[in-house]
């Protein structure tokens, strides 16, 4: 967060502006610790789709096409929705429908020659 700050006012923070900004990101952790579980589950589910990728060989119009659906699909599972409970999330809380699949399309497009299928070395940079 201070090196956002410098960044945006082009100065390096005080003493008494890093303890106060120090003090805010505690409180809102605290407050709100759902912010990082979100952010986490968003992570494990980008990874996992990415494995299903690669395990079903999909091109980059595949997963133009089905990965939203594959997505909301999977956010439908009753593990799923037994995790989110747990973690007293709302898939609403999630970005995990468009999310993991630009960023996999991007990803992928870089690596991958088009029209070819993925392979393992190419989504792992191998």
């Amino acid at each position: 967060m201070l090196e956002i700050y410098e960044q945006i006012t082009g100065q390096t923070a005080a003493d008494s502006v890093a303890t106060e900004l120090t003090k805010m990101i505690e409180s809102v952790n605290r407050d709100h610790p759902e912010t990082h579980l979100a952010q986490a589950v968003e992570n494990g589910v980008a990874k996992a789709f990415e494995e299903g990728v690669r395990r079903h060989n999909w091109d980059l119009a595949k997963i133009q096409e089905k990965g939203a659906s594959a997505l909301k699909r999977f956010s439908q599972l009753d593990v799923v929705r037994d995790v989110f409970e747990d973690a007293k999330l709302h898939p609403s809380q999630l970005s995990i429908g468009v999310t993991p699949v630009q960023w996999s399309v991007n990803h992928l497009r870089r690596r991958v020659p088009s029209g070819q299928r993925v392979h393992s070395s190419w989504a792992t940079g191998s």
